[in-house]
């Protein structure tokens, strides 16, 4: 092994080492020799830090070990390394793979408890596993909480779309919040989409007035959050509603 060559000819191992070796063999499918390696460099002296931690729970997650995760994450709080978002959304992300929606829940409700923010990766997972685990009404917070936030709804409308195509109907709150994101990010054709497909259902859309105004008329909203300011640009857009808006 590379590192028992290092030893034999008399180089010390740094902590740049150990994360290269414990990243590759764990992309190579050898998790179980990234943790030996792991628990090597503890007893070389060396603490793992958060991107060891992180690339090793990454790697977990693809194969669905949730609870050595869960070990990772308790050994980083024993030695003062607190998991951040890229901890987090390897859970996430880990846990949406194998459907464990209540987990995914716990996940979420840690990380507010813990004041790490979610990003849009984390909201995408979790939307994931509360829509595909069933769980819809439970969606609407997370929407709104996306909404309070300025996030953009990225790919959950084709996921919902998935969920109407084959039943059950989400409910018109949940609905009505994914409208508002769609809306309020410029995703007019989806926006439109949706809309005609409440109204199909006798779903009674609710939207504020200026994005009900904006859906109408065709108009585009593009966030810049990263300025913290919204900027409004008009153009000739092509009507794609079939209902009267």
């Amino acid at each position: 092994m590379i590192l028992g060559e290092m030893k034999a000819e008399g180089h010390i191992a740094s902590i740049v080492t150990y994360c290269t070796l414990i990243d590759g063999l764990g992309k190579n499918d050898r998790v179980d020799d990234a943790f030996l390696l792991m628990k090597q460099m503890s007893m070389d002296g060396l603490n793992p830090n958060i991107v060891i931690y992180g690339s090793l729970m990454g790697n977990l997650a693809k194969v669905g070990r949730i609870d050595d995760i869960y070990k990772l994450v308790n050994d980083m709080t024993m030695r003062d390394c607190h998991p951040n978002i890229f901890v987090y959304n390897a859970l996430l992300r880990g846990v949406n793979k194998h459907c464990k929606v209540i987990e995914s829940i716990k996940i979420f409700e840690q990380m507010h408890c813990k004041g790490c923010r979610p990003d849009i990766i984390s909201y995408n997972l979790h939307v994931n596993s509360l829509v595909m685990g069933g769980y819809h009404d439970e969606v609407s917070s997370v929407l709104e909480e996306m909404i309070d936030r300025d996030l953009p709804p990225c790919d959950i409308y084709e996921l919902f779309k998935k969920i109407m195509e084959k039943g059950p109907i989400p409910s018109s709150l949940v609905l009505d919040k994914l409208l508002t994101l769609l809306t309020k990010f410029g995703e007019l054709h989806n926006a439109c989409e949706l809309y005609n497909y409440m109204m199909s259902k006798s779903l009674s859309p609710n939207l504020p007035k200026n994005l009900m105004s904006l859906l109408r008329e065709g108009n585009e909203l593009v966030p810049f959050t990263a300025k913290r300011r919204i900027k409004v640009a008009r153009r000739p857009y092509k009507a794609v509603c079939l209902n009267p808006c």
